[in-house]
């Protein structure tokens, strides 16, 4: 071993510019390698953060147009109570706010829910996710921050759990931090809050948890029959009107999940090409030795 490592090392020192060559070209093909399967593992294999996901799914709406929108709020409210499809239904907006005290006022991405959290089946790192009792008028104004946001601007103290902040002119509590690995639909969300729907409400995203023992296709059935009697009502303005259930696992769509493989691919190829000139280099030098 250590004659072999004399060796290397002698080499290394008598051709400085073809060490040089190989170390740049497996650098290149390492790293294109490592950057793509990060991706790849964070998308396609790294396990759900959220209880039973296969349960999961989005609620959308289309018309005869084809165009998938979010849902009105007087939609939502006619089937969200569909307790023999659903376990729980949770309505989100995302929203982009100022965030004041505490350091430099900073423009962060929030998401302003109702019931978010138990329908996921996730739990604060420290504190307590948002609660039923959150979304009633009158309670106070509560937040929970992303791991992100926790290190970049709290540095990581584990004493901000029932500090005041200031969001978008308005004061909130802190009351719970997410663990790192959580994401939602929107990565750079790193800031939720209660939603409190009222009358002047007008669109949200929906996502729902099924019933155990309820089907993507019975689910799909139900909110079809609704859809009919809706159109039925209003047949001008609800021309082709659908509901929309999907898995919340689709998420990214399916096109994306083959980009991504087939880019692994690619970069797979890459590294064996790495590997061939490197070898046809070695191959060189020992010709001419």
């Amino acid at each position: 071993m250590q004659l072999d490592l004399f060796w290397t090392l002698r080499w290394l020192r008598k051709d400085p510019f073809l060490a040089a060559a190989i170390v740049l070209i497996l650098a290149l093909g390492i790293g294109a390698n490592t950057a793509v399967f990060s991706i790849v593992d964070a998308v396609l294999l790294r396990p759900s953060p959220y209880a039973s996901p296969e349960r999961l799914m989005r609620i959308e709406e289309s018309n005869t147009s084809g165009a998938v929108s979010g849902v009105p709020i007087k939609d939502y409210q006619r089937w969200a109570n569909r307790n023999d499809i659903f376990e729980k239904v949770a309505p989100y907006i995302r929203d982009t706010v100022t965030l004041t005290g505490h350091g430099e006022p900073e423009q962060v991405i929030a998401v302003r829910s109702l019931r978010l959290f138990p329908v996921l089946g996730v739990s604060a790192r420290l504190g307590r996710t948002l609660i039923a009792s959150d979304d009633e008028e009158g309670s106070r104004n509560v937040a929970v921050l992303s791991d992100r946001l926790w290190r970049r601007r709290y540095h990581a103290d584990a004493g901000v759990i029932g500090r005041a902040i200031t969001i978008s002119d308005e004061a909130y509590t802190i009351v719970g931090i997410m663990p790192p690995d959580f994401e939602f639909r929107y990565s750079e969300a790193e800031l939720w809050t209660p939603l409190r729907l009222t009358p002047a409400s007008s669109w949200v995203q929906v996502v729902a948890r099924l019933h155990a023992g309820v089907s993507v296709p019975q689910a799909r059935s139900a909110l079809a029959i609704v859809a009919r009697q809706m159109e039925r009502e209003e047949p001008k303005d609800r021309a082709g009107f659908k509901i929309l259930v999907t898995p919340w696992n689709d998420m990214p769509d399916q096109k994306y999940k083959l980009t991504l493989i087939f880019v692994l691919a690619a970069v797979g190829l890459v590294m064996l090409i790495a590997c061939a000139d490197v070898g046809s280099l070695l191959l060189v030098r020992a010709a001419q030795r």
